[in-house]
């Protein structure tokens, strides 16, 4: 009763901006686990975080510490997730530190984002 996307469903722009997306992480199950965290200098990033549309951390300032949040994807196949910038701190661009466990591996990624481009990666549920 859920969906399966068999080609990458990330928009081509997010809230006005144009989307780059920087990867694909492919994890083993829809119910995953999402940390974001600054892992260079911590210097007032400000980010939301969206996962297939829906805002799931919304005007969060980035610290050094890792804020969590818990989902499950809407398909089998291709789910994206996106970042969006508030701001580029005091060392432009906005770059968010992310992990996405999945409850049998944790795999850490770098996201970019500036504020005319969101960064996003494509999470392919295998």
């Amino acid at each position: 009763n859920y969906g399966t996307k068999t080609d990458p469903t990330v928009p081509d722009t997010y809230d006005g901006r144009s989307v780059d997306v920087q990867g694909t992480i492919y994890v083993s199950d829809r119910k995953v686990t999402f940390n974001v965290w600054d892992s260079e200098t911590v210097d007032g990033d400000i980010i939301s975080l969206i996962v297939n549309g829906n805002e799931v951390i919304s005007s969060y300032t980035l610290t050094a510490d890792k804020k969590s949040v818990s989902v499950k994807l809407d398909n089998m196949g291709y789910n994206y997730i996106i970042l969006y910038a508030h701001n580029e701190g005091d060392l432009p661009p906005n770059t968010c530190a992310l992990s996405v466990d999945d409850g049998y591996d944790e795999q850490v990624i770098t996201i970019s984002a500036d504020l005319t481009t969101n960064g996003a990666y494509n999470v392919y549920v295998e």
